[in-house]
């Protein structure tokens, strides 16, 4: 083989490789299972939640509590707010069979590493917000004893995107 045949050969095993690097690795990112969550079974966090108000457009921040469970096949997100609590809430997700679905929001981003508490996940979804169609991306990120958890909205129509609402927690 010459020098040229020898570097096309070498040229073409590199980029096969990335190629298949790149696809297993998106493939990886794309889907969840609900085992992945299983270091987070049984979890209290406690932090603040800043919000956008719908009204004035002013943010907001109060205090914020959330239990992580899993039950029944299924991830259970209790969130508490001590000085608010008629806004508690209680979030059943359950994880599509082909891991691509987080309960009604689609997995576009998945990265975890149970071995040091990592866990990153970028989902979107569609829906209103204040009165207008809107795409939803939402970031989940839990990092050793530190979660946070962005809700960003983007109007139908609109290039840019805002925060609606940032959870941040610190784990008990």
């Amino acid at each position: 083989m010459n020098k040229n045949n020898s570097q096309t050969f070498s040229l073409k095993y590199v980029l096969l490789m990335v190629t298949l690097l790149v696809s297993s690795i998106g493939i990886a990112q794309n889907t969840v299972q609900l085992s992945d969550f299983n270091f987070l079974d049984n979890t209290d966090w406690i932090g603040k939640l800043m919000y956008i108000n719908y009204s004035d457009g002013r943010e907001v921040v109060i205090d914020a509590d959330l239990s992580i469970r899993i039950e029944k096949k299924k991830l259970i997100f209790e969130s508490k707010y001590p000085k608010e609590p008629k806004a508690n809430d209680k979030s059943t997700i359950k994880i599509s069979d082909d891991g691509t679905q987080f309960g009604k929001e689609t997995v576009t981003v998945f990265k975890n590493d149970p071995s040091n508490g990592r866990l990153m996940m970028i989902t979107t979804s569609e829906g209103k917000d204040n009165n207008q169609m809107a795409m939803f991306i939402k970031t989940y990120d839990f990092n050793g004893d530190k979660a946070i958890i962005t809700k960003e909205v983007q109007y139908a129509g609109a290039g840019e995107r805002f925060i609606r609402n940032k959870y941040s927690y610190t784990k008990l």
